[in-house]
């Protein structure tokens, strides 16, 4: 049964990210401002973090509609992705199709749900 919501929120897990797209932090929050144009979002800041320990990122595009989140582990090849919009006409998976393909990933390399946010009721 598909509850009545005003959001959705898109989490992805990534394995075997190439350790150097893992510590692309600049280049995948470009890809994630694509991303949010896409979805016909509206970019209200972005920021990118260099991590050392363990080696990454995190990086998020805060959008007028919510967000668009990644954090990485270089070192372990992971990437977790979270798209949260609200607002009619705004779809999560829009920008994660966007993503995948961007970002060369692979049917065998990723787990992706969607789940209701700002649910109108029970």
């Amino acid at each position: 049964m598909e509850r009545e919501a005003r959001g959705k929120h898109l989490f992805a897990d990534i394995w075997e990210v190439p350790e150097d797209l893992g510590l692309s932090g600049v280049f995948v929050l470009g890809l994630m401002s694509e991303a949010a144009q896409e979805m016909g979002a509206t970019i209200v800041h972005k920021h990118v973090k260099m991590l050392s320990d363990p080696p990454g990122f995190t990086s998020v595009v805060l959008l007028d509609e919510s967000h668009i989140t990644c954090h990485t582990y270089a070192n372990q090849r992971k990437m977790a992705i979270d798209i949260f919009v609200c607002g009619e006409g705004k779809d999560p998976l829009v920008g994660w199709e966007y993503l995948k393909e961007k970002l060369g990933v692979t049917k065998e390399n990723y787990y992706w749900e969607i789940h209701p946010r700002f649910l109108v009721r029970f």
